[in-house]
């Protein structure tokens, strides 16, 4: 600063002025170039409806103060980054707007929504960057593949060992449209099902009207003499037919299928176990260990049993290597390294507690572990069921509370009392 300013006041405080200006525009112009360098789109109340309309996107509905939103934050950018050219990642600020917010039901932070062509969708998946990307590619591929006569076996075989899978067979471009509709759907609910079609010039070479015998499954029937199909294969081995009508209640239809029997992987984990709060049914997890012969046969009598609905509405059945997540057992379920096998494991609905069974050795063993889950004399085998966590948490917050009021007892004993003429006296010699 030039030496005439320095005794001049009034000189200082405009050079201060001027400082402090540039700096704010600095700021300002740096917050800028970030938001023009970020691959996460601003939404708002007014360019919403018009930016999602079309092209595919995940949304995160946040609040600036929320400490969850800011930890997704770098994440979410990341992810952006990566699905550049796939999938929009956008940003809606919920402090500064609320049309949107409220006509989805946006109640806590941050919230994430998947959509294709404006229809919105909740994600509830993992947030972490490799999830947010995985569900992002899976989004942005053509929700249906178009197989060959050739491909379809290989399609069947990959698909039935994780969830399942739907070919349709031979259709007309409407009916394939909505198809890929329900698929596209189905993609957006993170369902875990894979969709194919075989083209109607493909057909004839699949099922030649002299009949072809077929690996996959070995009893499915001369499609061709049957005429348009969607075929729901529960695994390589079991199926189900669908021969119409094609619109909703093809979509009704194909929403109500699960596997009977599906093993607990990675992909599969959040959707068989679910938790506490999202388990409808009783979750009974078979646990197999590949190399035992006596684990290999309670899984053989147990996708039989499941698929003919031996076992009741109340129980889903799953199975588990036990070599595979052996860690993962140990942890969550204090399984030991080396998990009991062949022995099953059962998570309450509406509850964390489980139960471990006595390794199965015969089948009606399966049969007398649940009847004594069902007649409540099985054993806990850990966890603590809604009512106790609940009463657990009053009692604290019941003691906390008399806590407070002993304190405050105490403490009003403890406060010197002045008596009624040592007051006045005090205000009389203060007045002299």
């Amino acid at each position: 600063i030039n030496a005439e300013y320095m005794g001049d006041p009034g000189k200082m405080r405009c050079v201060a002025l001027s400082v402090l200006l540039a700096l704010s525009c600095v700021h300002h112009a740096s917050a800028a170039n970030q938001d023009e360098f970020s691959d996460v789109v601003v939404l708002t109340d007014e360019n919403f409806e018009e930016r999602t309309a079309s092209g595919k996107w995940m949304i995160d509905f946040y609040a600036p103060w929320c400490s969850h939103c800011k930890h997704l934050a770098p994440d979410w950018e990341t992810a952006a980054t990566q699905l550049r050219g796939d999938v929009y990642l956008g940003k809606y600020d919920c402090t500064a707007n609320s049309v949107i917010a409220k006509k989805y039901k946006v109640e806590s932070y941050p919230t994430i929504f998947s959509s294709v062509k404006g229809e919105l969708v909740p994600y509830t998946g993992p947030r972490s960057v490799e999830a947010l990307v995985s569900f992002g590619k899976k989004a942005a591929m053509p929700p249906v593949t178009e197989l060959a006569a050739d491909d379809v076996d290989t399609f069947v075989r990959a698909a039935a060992s994780v969830w399942g899978c739907f070919v349709a067979f031979g259709h007309d471009e409407e009916v394939l449209a909505k198809f890929a509709e329900i698929a596209q759907s189905a993609v957006l609910k993170q369902n875990l099902h894979e969709f194919g079609v075989l083209p109607a010039s493909q057909f004839a070479v699949y099922f030649p009207q002299a009949g072809l015998a077929r690996t996959i499954p070995p009893q499915l029937p001369d499609l061709a003499s049957v005429g348009p199909v969607v075929v729901w294969y529960h695994d390589s081995d079991h199926f189900e037919v669908y021969t119409g009508p094609w619109g909703e209640k093809l979509q009704s239809w194909i929403e109500s299928k699960e596997p009977d029997f599906p093993q607990v992987q990675s992909l599969t984990m959040r959707q068989i176990l679910g938790t506490p709060q999202t388990r409808t049914r009783h979750v009974v997890v078979a646990l197999i260990n590949p190399d035992d012969e006596a684990s290999l046969g309670l899984k053989g009598v147990l996708a039989i049993k499941t698929n003919s609905r031996a076992f009741g509405p109340d129980f889903r059945f799953a199975w588990i290597n036990t070599q595979s997540f052996a860690v993962m057992l140990d942890e969550r379920f204090k399984l030991g390294k080396s998990p009991p096998t062949p022995a099953l494991l059962l998570l309450e609905m509406g509850s964390s507690k489980f139960y471990v069974s006595p390794p199965i050795e015969v089948e009606s063993n399966v049969d007398t572990f649940l009847k004594e889950f069902s007649s409540g004399v099985a054993p806990v085998a850990g966890g603590v069921s809604f009512f106790e966590r609940w009463r657990t948490c009053m009692a604290i917050c019941a003691a906390l509370i008399l806590a407070g009021v002993v304190a405050m007892l105490v403490r009003a004993e403890t406060v010197p009392q002045l008596s009624y003429s040592t007051s006045l006296a005090s205000a009389k010699s203060h007045t002299r």
